[in-house]
């Protein structure tokens, strides 16, 4: 129990770029304080020694006047309608500092993709470390947490269980460090939030009250989440839209608090690109209907421009011997299945020679006898969804995606895009 435990808050420790041997203690530790609240301890079970150790928190490493710079020019670039949420949540803030935290003061920044919410998030995180305030950004997946200055996931900053169901907790005890860095902390920012359950929006809200001992939403503080539903909502395997829906935070009852600003505007559209920016924005929206009289409900006419009849892949990697450009390629398929043919046709447009990687699959059962009743040949015909499959074909030059959060402060995260310079032999011991 102790080693599956250490490992696992190694992992989490990791992210936060602490050596392992530090992990190692804050581990012990805090199993020794759960230990304790319960009549016991590390020694009494025979556990490792425990040490008192502390760490400083990443987010207190910045200089004042390199954040007061960068405030300065990220506030420069600024639209009407980023300043109109910057100036109401700096505001909050003034009186959250004046010892004001008797009020709820929760914001939810809604635009889609392109309109600048990130920027709204760094010129805050900027403007609060030149003021001496302290903001703890995060997001909900790791890759989107690398563009938040001092950003990390959801889970790690809160400490969320997984899964998270509707009795879940937060495992933040009032008497830990990170309780005491939590309560310190002025504004939250959470991006990516239309995929956060509404579970994890009770649990956090609990947590943030026990921990300040404040009956106010979010224990008083300045709560910034940001995000678009048109996008990516929960993901709940195997369930039918309803339960998605009420799996969001629109349905949890926090979300009237919210107070909701939109962006409009598309910040990263260039000029030629505005008018199919702004049919992406109404597609989003529901507010498309198609102009032919026959067509069936609730149907769309794709613009000319959009639509391919040769091969798409050539059409679409027009330059493979480029690794920038590569990497800047996508296609978006409607399943895995199809992203994975998507994927041998594009590898096979490489050049050099291929090589070919096998998994090493295995069934683990609590009963081992079971385990036979899962052929190895079996195992290696699925694909279970985001992993690899078992005949894994490879070239130099391709670009492949990393599919573990292995150290977010510098980019390795799950989604990160990483390019093959050399494929070497793979021996199984």
């Amino acid at each position: 129990m102790w080693e599956k435990h250490k490992d696992a808050m190694m992992e989490d420790f990791s992210h936060q770029g602490i050596p392992a041997e530090t992990s190692i203690q804050l581990a012990l530790n805090h199993i020794d304080s759960i230990l304790q609240q319960n009549g016991l301890s590390a020694s009494i079970l025979g556990l490792p020694k425990v040490h008192p150790i502390t760490i400083s928190n990443q987010e207190t490493e910045f200089d004042i006047a390199t954040e007061t710079r960068q405030a300065s020019i990220l506030t420069a670039k600024l639209n009407e309608e980023q300043s109109l949420l910057i100036s109401s949540v700096l505001q909050d803030l003034a009186e959250v500092n004046e010892g004001n935290t008797s009020s709820c003061r929760t914001y939810f920044l809604d635009g889609p993709g392109g309109s600048g919410k990130t920027m709204v998030y760094n010129t805050l995180i900027s403007t609060c470390r030149s003021q001496h305030i302290k903001v703890a950004a995060s997001a909900w997946t790791g890759i989107a947490a690398t563009l938040l200055s001092g950003g990390r996931t959801v889970h790690n900053l809160f400490k969320l269980p997984v899964p998270i169901l509707d009795t879940s907790t937060c495992n933040v005890s009032p008497t830990s460090s990170h309780a005491e860095y939590l309560r310190s902390v002025k504004l939250f920012i959470i991006d990516e939030a239309s995929m956060v359950p509404a579970n994890a929006l009770k649990a956090i809200d609990n947590m943030l009250q026990d921990i300040t001992k404040l009956k106010v939403p979010f224990g008083g503080k300045v709560f910034l989440m940001g995000g678009d539903f048109r996008q990516v909502l929960p993901v709940v395997p195997r369930a039918s839209p309803t339960v998605i829906i009420e799996n969001c935070i629109k349905s949890s009852p926090l979300w009237p608090l919210f107070r909701v600003f939109k962006l409009t505007k598309n910040m990263r559209a260039e000029q030629d690109q505005q008018e199919y920016a702004k049919w992406l924005l109404q597609l989003g929206n529901g507010q498309l209907q198609s102009v032919v009289p026959t067509a069936p409900p609730n149907s769309i006419d794709i613009p000319p421009q959009c639509n391919i009849t040769e091969d798409i892949v050539n059409a679409v990697f027009t330059d493979v011997t480029n690794p920038q450009t590569l990497a800047a390629t996508v296609i978006l398929a409607t399943t895995n299945d199809t992203t994975l043919h998507l994927n041998d046709l594009i590898v096979n447009k490489l050049p050099g020679q291929s090589k070919t990687y096998l998994s090493a699959d295995q069934a683990i059962c609590d009963v081992e006898m079971e385990a036979d009743n899962y052929p190895t040949e079996f195992l290696n015909s699925i694909t279970p969804s985001g992993m690899p499959p078992h005949q894994l074909i490879l070239k130099t030059r391709a670009i492949i995606m990393l599919l573990r959060n292995l150290d977010i402060t510098k980019g390795l995260c799950n989604g990160t895009r990483l390019y093959i310079h050399r494929l070497h032999d793979c021996y199984c011991v």
